[in-house]
């Protein structure tokens, strides 16, 4: 049975104008009216004049691909069956349905994308919508109306669809359509001679039909059938009078400009909602007429129009009063801490009553004939003498007005939570002001004003959230005030509070002591400190200097007695490290890896045996046993690199003193000043692991599945982080891959331009985010290693491992060396347990 004789329950075919005008469409690249058949695309590039011959439709590409367009269906009610949709586009183009005008793909909201070579029928079940009203949506790549993407080039174009019941024929009979024009009437002769005269009949009626603009759907699909399988001439050396032609459109078509696009609501057909009972989405009720407020006008609004621009022009009516009520009551309540109606959000029967509706009243005509200019009403407001009021009440008011509901004085306001982040932020100097670039949202760590941060409904910032955040699902015009435990506890041990402590000590630690807590109450405050508030300060920091003197000096003979344990071991081991190397040959194995262009054997200084580039310790850092010590805030850096790096490899051997530090860089590429950076770091995003450390995460994910770091306190560990060209980035740990590799950019860093540095994520140093351990060796490669590069680099036979180190020693030297080990570990311990008191 064809389609085309069978009753669908909604059946729209595009190529009817009656059918085309119901469908509500949007875009440069669709029409008032659909295409005849017949319309054609001309090839962008190559040797090619066409590159579709289309029967008649909705097409957005026929002048250029960089037009856009969305098309949806009418609204009508799903039933049981299948939807189907008749479509060809690029594969950036989406194809959905929607019900309840959800706007992305989910488990039961499905979507899929055409086919650019030929037209093919999509299908999505019905069933589990039977009685739900949706609509279809075809759009452009970069229209879809939240997973967008960002392709300059798409196109779609839609010819059919229906709605077919359980049992219907499917409609899939494309061969058929194409047919039917050589089997229209009998063959002259029912051989291959009389088949293949009707074929040339066929095509040569076709061509001609096509010429005259009097091409059939089933014509158009033979004369693109046979464009496509190279049966018709197309190339441009066959029509030399065209190549001008196709020439002059390329070049013009190269230059349209791509639209720029905007979130915004389209007109679809008018209807009216109707009412659920009790909130109930499956007991619809009656059909409510579109309209405003019927407290001010309960006319319907026209059934012609969506009722869009009348809401409009009812909110700014000038028998209105509500609008600019509400506005002025917002303003207000920013202003003066609460506002005239004390809910903003409610000026109905359940909320409160203007506390001076005469001066709401004022305000509101005020700010409509100052032609509603929020600026001048915010001016006129804080100029007043309401606004300058002292926040000090009289006992009489308290007595009289304990809310102040007659604003006798200012209103107390506790900072939200915005500005106690950037406070903070402030006050440490770690603020970052420079412009944001448009459409990038910054990610959770960032440095700059909270209202740059991105905004996640399903992942919200916990800081901001514990000093009540909106919840950004619904307007919310006054925010709640709690004053919980969470919040105390929040300001005591939250990581980025700690963090911007810090730096702000540290901005004040030169100087006289007065002067320097003078300054801080500046920053932190905006105003000196009193006389007895610089008193207590003095005794405080007396107190504390006298512990934290006692608690540095006993860090300090710990630390001492860990290094000298530490050189009692290596002295110890030394010599069975080196005859288990020499006996495993690694110079005959060293041979064959890949060369880096940079090298560190610290074992031999500080220079690098490739190129000769210096390194230069930094803090306290230095070479002991053929190892580059990182200890008490000590890193290194090179001079800058005569070359550029593009795609690369870091890899470094290194071995941890202790698992719970955070942040530490071991080997960074990075421009001089910080600013841009590649690194491996250690403990940055998750505890106990490590990632490719970047400039605000740029090129910073994490390694999916990788395990947690168990051993590298303990031995030294091999690590290598690969920088493809195509922007993958892979890891490896002992020559096994560590986690999964992901895709990001790649930056360049040029000649002249960067230094590589060890122990430091990125320059300048933070002393929080520096490496506490040991480098034996590191490498930077100026291309992307392979698998079996790494395994050649980090092969065992090049290091040995405590338990073999352990194995080789004489039986008296091995219980020796367990009494160390185990001393070794307690006093890791105790430095562990020191540092924390400190910190708190």
């Amino acid at each position: 049975v064809s389609r085309l004789s069978t009753n669908y329950s909604f059946s729209w075919k595009l190529k009817h104008s009656s059918a085309y005008d119901l469908w509500p469409k949007s875009g440069t690249g669709l029409g008032k009216k659909p295409s005849k058949p017949g319309d054609f695309t001309i090839a962008l590039e190559g040797n090619e004049i066409l590159r579709n011959i289309l029967p008649a439709g909705a097409y957005t590409h026929l002048l250029s691909t960089k037009q856009n367009g969305t098309l949806s269906s009418p609204r009508f009610v799903f039933e049981k069956g299948d939807l189907w949709i008749r479509v060809i586009g690029d594969k950036g183009s989406v194809v959905r349905y929607s019900v309840w005008n959800y706007p992305r793909k989910g488990t039961v909201y499905q979507r899929s994308s055409p086919d650019p070579l030929a037209e093919k029928w999509i299908k999505f079940n019905a069933d589990y919508w039977a009685g739900e009203t949706g609509y279809l949506e075809v759009t452009t790549n970069r229209d879809h109306p939240v997973e967008a993407g960002d392709a300059e080039r798409s196109w779609f174009g839609v010819t059919e669809a229906l709605l077919s019941k359980p049992g219907q024929a499917q409609p899939r009979d494309e061969i058929a359509e194409v047919l039917s024009p050589i089997f229209a009437e009998p063959l002259s002769k029912e051989n291959q001679n009389g088949l293949r005269a009707r074929y040339a009949e066929v095509i040569q009626k076709a061509v001609i039909a096509w010429e005259k603009n009097d091409l059939t759907d089933s014509q158009a699909r033979i004369l693109n059938n046979m464009l496509k399988n190279d049966l018709l001439p197309n190339a441009k050396e066959k029509f030399p009078h065209c190549n001008e032609l196709v020439n002059e459109y390329r070049k013009i078509e190269e230059k349209v400009t791509v639209p720029r696009l905007a979130p915004g609501v389209l007109d679809g057909e008018p209807f009216d909602q109707a009412l659920f009972e009790r909130g109930n989405h499956k007991k619809p009720a009656h059909q409510v007429p579109r309209r405003f407020l019927e407290a001010i006008d309960d006319t319907p609004y026209p059934k012609t129009t969506i009722g869009r621009l009348e809401f409009a022009q009812d909110l700014l009516r000038k028998d209105n009063p509500f609008t600019t009520r509400v506005i002025v009551n917002r303003i207000w309540h920013h202003l003066f801490g609460n506002g005239l109606v004390r809910t903003p959000d409610n000026f109905g029967k359940l909320g409160e009553l203007p506390t001076h509706p005469e001066l709401l009243d004022y305000l509101s005509q005020k700010f409509r004939s100052e032609e509603w200019s929020i600026k001048r009403m915010i001016r006129f407001l804080v100029t007043s003498k309401t606004f300058r009021s002292s926040s000090n009440p009289s006992s009489e008011a308290k007595r009289i007005d304990p809310q102040n509901l007659l604003l006798s004085h200012a209103n107390l306001r506790r900072l939200e939570a915005e500005p106690i982040r950037d406070a903070m932020l402030l006050a440490s100097g770690r603020l970052q002001l420079a412009r944001v670039a448009e459409g990038k949202p910054e990610p959770s760590n960032s440095s700059r004003r909270a209202v740059y941060r991105e905004i996640r409904r399903n992942s919200l910032d916990p800081f901001l959230s514990v000093f009540d955040s909106p919840v950004p699902s619904s307007a919310k015009g006054k925010r709640d005030i709690t004053n919980v435990p969470a919040q105390s506890l929040t300001l005591m041990n939250d990581p980025s509070v700690l963090r911007n402590a810090r730096e702000f000590a540290n901005r004040h630690r030169s100087g006289d002591l007065e002067d320097s807590i003078s300054m801080m109450f500046r920053n932190a405050l905006g105003r000196p400190p009193s006389g007895n508030e610089l008193a207590s300060s003095l005794d405080y920091l007396n107190a504390t200097n006298l512990n934290s003197s006692n608690a540095m000096a006993k860090l300090s003979q710990t630390s001492d007695k860990l290094k000298e344990v530490d050189g009692q071991i290596e002295d110890m081991i030394h010599p069975f490290r080196e005859k288990i190397l020499a006996f495993r040959g690694t110079k005959e194995n060293a041979q064959s890896q890949p060369k880096p262009v940079l090298h560190w054997d610290f074992e031999k200084g500080l220079s690098d045996s490739a190129n000769g580039i210096m390194c230069f310790l930094k803090k306290g850092a230095y070479l002991e046993k053929g190892k580059l010590i990182l200890q008490d805030g000590g890193y290194a850096v090179t001079e800058k690199l005569p070359f550029e790096i593009s795609s690369k490899s870091l890899a470094a051997r290194v071995r941890l003193d202790n698992l719970e530090q955070r942040g530490g860089g071991v080997i960074s590429i990075q421009s001089p000043n910080g600013a841009v950076f590649d690194s491996i770091v250690f403990a940055e995003k998750e505890p106990r692991k490590w990632i490719a450390g970047s400039n605000g995460f740029r090129r910073t994910q994490s390694f999916g599945g990788a395990p947690f770091e168990k051993e590298a306190d303990r031995n030294f560990v091999h690590l290598t982080v690969t920088y493809g060209g195509d922007g993958t980035i892979t890891a490896y740990r002992n020559g096994e891959p560590y986690g999964k590799s992901y895709s990001t950019g790649s930056h360049l860093y040029k000649k002249d331009d960067c230094i590589v540095s060890f122990g430091v994520r990125h320059l300048p140093a933070n002393p929080q985010r520096l490496l506490v351990g040991r480098i034996d060796e590191a490498s930077l490669y100026d291309f992307e290693l392979t698998a079996e590069d790494i395994l050649l680099i980090s092969n065992p036979d090049t290091f040995v491992d405590q338990k073999q180190l352990y194995e080789s020693l004489p039986s008296k030297l091995q219980r020796t060396y367990s009494k160390l080990t185990e001393k070794k570990s307690a006093l890791e311990k105790e430095i562990r347990r020191m540092r924390e008191n400190m910190a708190v």
